[in-house]
């Protein structure tokens, strides 16, 4: 198969997850955060938050939790605590060891969101009924556990909520191994823009509906688009009903960047996945289905 493109059933695949995740539930997530936060710094904190009841809060363990270098880790954790949402504190004992807590503000961030997400999912719960959800806490439970003795525990109600989030989290980790590549030198908006025009370059993309869709500034958008046009990703031509419509495609080398992203990205749901059979996948599709539809409420 060509690297630059996908096969029908890998861009269907993409097209439904991107489109429920990154752009419903990210966008509802977004308008409930203060300015500084990103919707993946709230999966840091909440993993902060887990780490510090297991007394287990410190950077190398926070790193292995969200799988994350070190140094990305470090470069998160200090843009969050430089807007007040976490603290460092050194070990008594050893100095070299460094752990996170949440601050005050780190600690609302948390509070306010969980509610959003319990929100969501007591919306999902009800959607699904009472047999899809007794299946769905298996499900979830299978795909986040680390060893097949924790699979048979029950999962009470807020660590499910957790869990179910993580599901998703752990899939995108494949974003966050391709930025850390130097060649790529891109961020993650920069990425989410090219993905977006690859899985709709049949609808004619242009920033100001990028900008819509992502609830973001146009000039947000139109300074990363600009960026990716001088490095050889994106190109502007002008639409065949309006000459003086700039739509936004793709180059080679900017399909073949978001081509690798998301092969990585789907064998990595394809991992969690084939522990599934066909009815528990058809399920947890159908959560995330209703996740979508009170985002979008």
């Amino acid at each position: 198969m060509n690297d630059h493109f996908l096969s029908a059933e890998e861009l269907m695949f993409h097209e439904k997850t991107y489109q429920i995740v990154e752009i419903d539930f990210f966008n509802a997530i977004k308008a409930l955060l203060p300015k500084e936060l990103k919707p993946r710094d709230i999966y840091l904190i909440q993993t902060i938050k887990k780490d510090i009841k297991k007394q287990e809060n410190t950077m190398s363990k926070i790193a292995e939790d969200i799988m994350m270098t070190p140094s990305k880790l470090s470069n998160n954790i200090d843009f969050l605590e430089k807007n007040g949402f976490l603290k460092r504190t050194k070990s008594p004992e050893d100095k070299r060891r460094i752990y996170v807590e949440l601050t005050e503000k780190g600690e609302s961030s948390y509070n306010h969101i969980q509610k959003f997400i319990g929100d969501t999912i007591k919306y999902t719960l009800k959607k699904l009924g009472l047999a899809r959800t007794l299946k769905l806490y298996g499900i979830v439970n299978k795909v986040t556990s680390q060893n097949k003795n924790t699979e048979r525990k029950k999962l009470n109600y807020k660590k499910f909520i957790e869990n179910l989030i993580s599901v998703y989290f752990i899939a995108v980790s494949s974003e966050d191994k391709l930025l850390e590549k130097k060649e790529a030198n891109l961020t993650g908006h920069d990425l989410k823009i090219l993905t977006y025009i690859y899985l709709n370059r049949d609808q004619d993309m242009t920033i100001n509906q990028l900008s819509a869709l992502f609830e973001d500034p146009y000039t947000t958008v139109a300074s990363a688009v600009q960026t990716m046009e001088e490095k050889h990703l994106i190109i502007k031509k002008p639409a065949a009903s309006d000459m003086r419509k700039k739509i936004l495609d793709l180059t080679d080398n900017g399909n073949l960047v978001v081509c690798e992203h998301l092969k990585s990205r789907k064998k990595i749901f394809d991992d969690l996945l084939e522990m599934l059979n066909e009815k528990e996948a058809k399920i947890l599709y159908d959560a995330y289905a209703y996740v979508k539809e009170y985002a979008n409420k």
